[in-house]
């Protein structure tokens, strides 16, 4: 990054990069506001912010705002800052009694809200633990990267979990239902680490919901096509991280885009997975399908009854039967046994696994101890 600050303007609809004097954006038509809202400066490397945290380099920007990696100067542990869009004083407030509650969360899956703070200019940040590794979207470009079914199976399992355990948070302090919606999920904001774990980062726009309400605003910036046809305007919900969700897995198995919900919208088409890529199975093609429906009432109704439908198109008895046969004493003999009992009568050749076993199914893909 430059040591000369740069002025840049995003379109707060659709989040793409807008020319200084532009009224209306490019991309998506939306009027856009006046420079003095909408703008934002780059910080050069050595600034330092929060009395305490010494900025290094800027690791994205876009139109939800800027990530930096920093580096806490007392402790020297290295951190992710993302200074937020937001600026009228509602909307600040707002960020700031939802970062303390993202400070709360917990989870392997989920990157570590650590801090939040404002700057006397107005500015407003949330700290982050840095996750090292590469993004699925560095490994879905290049070209020389492969990465099986198995793998992606293992990647989309662990979101799963993470996603369960936001959407069904309760507050430590109060008890209280309160559902945490991403709005962001996308190959870009996946980080698979050095040992093979996956992390979901930037919860930068992530919302703190009413259960039982979809959010009343819409995402200062939606990304297409991750973008559900709710996150344009009409209010997000689970479902919405679902269709994301969705739209990540089959991005990942078929390394292209899908058109976009309003496209999608407009000219109904099928989106069919198999038809690029023959080696996902019909079961798991169809459950990611059915994750990326328009209307988010065809959609899963959560990301539970989404894992479990992967699982049972993942874990058949026919595949236990193919793997088994090479590993009768090893894990994949012990998994028929568990799963489908000794004996090859105990159901039909291609019939699903119950789901009261799927259970272990999901944690040994988590673990990376299933490949195929």
């Amino acid at each position: 990054m430059s040591g000369a600050q740069q002025s840049i303007r995003f379109c707060t609809a659709c989040g793409s990069q807008a020319a200084p004097q532009a009224l209306f954006c490019v991309e998506c038509g939306t009027q856009l506001l006046p420079a003095t809202q909408h703008a934002r400066t780059l910080r050069p490397a050595g600034v330092r912010v929060g009395g305490r945290y010494r900025l290094l380099r800027l690791i994205a920007m876009g139109g939800n705002g800027a990530v930096y990696e920093a580096q806490h100067e007392l402790l020297g542990t290295a951190l992710a800052l993302k200074e937020t869009l937001a600026t009228d004083p509602a909307a600040v407030e707002q960020f700031m009694h939802e970062a303390r509650l993202l400070a709360r969360l917990d989870h392997p899956v989920v990157v570590r809200v650590t801090d939040s703070f404002i700057e006397p200019s107005g500015a407003a940040f949330l700290v982050m633990e840095y996750v090292a590794g590469e993004t699925l979207q560095h490994m879905i470009e290049q070209a020389d990267v492969s990465y099986s079914v198995a793998d992606v199976m293992g990647w989309l399992l662990q979101l799963c979990t993470g996603l369960e355990y936001l959407h069904s948070y309760r507050d430590s302090a109060t008890g209280q239902l309160h559902p945490v919606i991403h709005r962001d999920i996308k190959p870009l904001n996946v980080v698979l680490t050095p040992d093979g774990r996956i992390k979901l980062i930037d919860l930068g726009i992530a919302h703190v919901a009413t259960p039982g309400q979809a959010t009343t605003q819409m995402a200062r910036a939606v990304t297409e096509p991750f973008a559900p046809l709710e996150q344009y305007g009409a209010g997000t919900d689970v479902r919405s991280d679902l269709y994301a969700l969705g739209v990540t897995a089959y991005v990942l198995l078929t390394r292209q885009l899908p058109p976009s919900a309003p496209l999608r919208v407009a000219r109904p088409q099928e989106l069919r997975i198999r038809a690029i890529n023959r080696t996902v199975p019909p079961g798991v093609a169809a459950a990611i399908e059915r994750a990326m429906m328009p209307q988010r009432e065809a959609r899963f109704p959560t990301v539970e009854a989404f894992r479990s439908a992967l699982e049972r198109g993942w874990v058949t008895e026919d595949r236990l039967d193919g793997a088994a046969h090479h590993d009768t004493s090893g894990l994949w003999g012990t998994l028929r046994r568990v799963f489908v009992g000794t004996g090859p009568t105990n159901s039909s050749p291609s019939s699903p696994v119950s789901a009261g076993n799927l259970m272990l199914a999901e944690r040994l893909v988590e673990l990376s101890l299933i490949h195929i």
